[in-house]
């Protein structure tokens, strides 16, 4: 009987092209577009963002639309409009995180919700965890995954083995502590094993409706 060649799975890495000039000309004609039709525009900062949560919102928000982008180009997009009175004044605010909600509901409904709303999220690298995790020996942990992934476990930093079908933890393995900023290799750790302890948040900076403006902050 011939052996059975067992190799490690190889992932590809997909380069992700930079976005160019097309989708910023697409932004810029969004937003003239969405000025003619929403009377009130909100400029906010987002933290953590995950694409989920804010499909969520669009869906909840159907008489709004949220529009996130590069802050200079959402600045030169509103520059163009210099007949609104006192639209340059959101460009202060249009700098990294950055979006843009334009929207036909009350202003006072708008702020009222984003001051409570978070949405949880896995933890990026760099932030810190909120409570202390520790993966167990023995078999279970990652019964869900195909033991095709267990190279890739041992490639971030987890004891791991292939034993009668199943991926074995070989020891406990502290993954991170409550207060502790969790690296690159825990962050992914962490995100597989679908433990969230980020929040998504999106803060309001201004407000402009019908020539008045309004600091949030």
């Amino acid at each position: 009987m011939g052996k059975t060649s067992k190799r490690a799975q190889q992932v590809s890495l997909t380069k992700v092209k930079p976005k160019g000039k097309d989708h910023k000309n697409k932004q810029i004609k969004q937003v003239s577009a969405y000025i003619e039709i929403y009377p009130t525009i909100f400029a906010f900062q987002y933290q953590n963002f995950k694409t989920f949560p804010l499909q969520k919102l669009r869906e909840s928000f159907t008489t709004s639309r949220f529009l996130l982008g590069k802050g200079k180009v959402l600045q030169k997009a509103l520059g163009q409009h210099k007949d609104l009175v006192n639209i340059e004044k959101f460009n202060k605010y249009l700098r990294g995180s950055c979006g843009l909600l334009f929207t036909k509901e009350p202003i006072e409904s708008i702020i009222e919700f984003f001051i409570t709303w978070r949405e949880t999220v896995s933890l990026l690298a760099g932030q810190t965890a909120t409570e202390t995790i520790v993966i167990p020996p023995g078999v279970g942990v990652f019964d869900k995954f195909s033991n095709t992934i267990e190279p890739y476990l041992r490639t971030i930093g987890l004891p791991t083995r292939v034993h009668e079908g199943k991926i074995e933890m070989l020891a406990e393995y502290h993954v991170c502590t409550a207060g502790e900023v969790v690296g690159v290799e825990k962050a992914k750790i962490l995100k597989l094993l679908n433990i969230q302890q980020g929040e998504m948040r999106i803060v309001l900076q201004a407000v402009w409706q019908g020539g008045n403006f309004k600091d949030l902050v």
